[in-house]
Order: C-alpha cells, then sequence, then structure tokens
C-alpha cells in the first residue's frame, strides 16, 4: 500500500499580499483543507490588510464573503477562500472594488 502525500497550502500571516514561499501539509485525516483570506478594515481614516493563508477544517471553512461594521468609517471586509488541490490558496487576490 503506497503513502497518500499530504495536500501542501501556502502558509503566511502578513500585511499585504507578497507572501513568502512557505509551505505548510495539511492534515487531511482530520478534514483540513487549504484557506486564503485577506481582511481590509477602515478604522477612522486609517485602512489595513491582512493576508492569512494556511491549512483549516474544512468544516469551518467558508468560500465567500463576510462584513463587520460598528460605524460608516469603522468595518471590516473579508475574503474568505477553500480549496482542496496542492497550492491552490497561493494566488493573489483581486483588489474588491
Amino acid at each position: 500500500m503506497s503513502a497518500v502525500a499530504s495536500l501542501k497550502c501556502q502558509f503566511c500571516w502578513t500585511k499585504d499580499d507578497d507572501c513568502e514561499n512557505t509551505i505548510q501539509e495539511c492534515n487531511e485525516d482530520i478534514g483540513q483543507l487549504c484557506i486564503s483570506s485577506v481582511s481590509e478594515a477602515e478604522w477612522l481614516a486609517f485602512g489595513r490588510k491582512f493576508v492569512y493563508r494556511s491549512c483549516a477544517n474544512g468544516q469551518f471553512c467558508q468560500t465567500g464573503y463576510s462584513r463587520a461594521t460598528v460605524t460608516p468609517n469603522m468595518y471590516m471586509v473579508t475574503k474568505t477562500y477553500c480549496c482542496d488541490t496542492d497550492m491552490c490558496n497561493s494566488e493573489p487576490f483581486e483588489r474588491k472594488s
């Protein structure tokens, strides 16, 4: 019986979309997938962007957008992408217009 190769995902936590080529092996026995998430926050005229790429529990990984608003000038928008092929989370995000 041959061993099955683990799913490989890009791993990083950064303030931009310029991740280094760090590879993380997921535990498919517990249902992990690749996740890529970008959050853009606006807090009183200060904008911030955060990018997270890793393995994640597939049961909780949901592709799509979410938004949290405190006031019109204080909010966060997050785009999440879940996938199940090697390095599928390494592509840059398209900027939300």
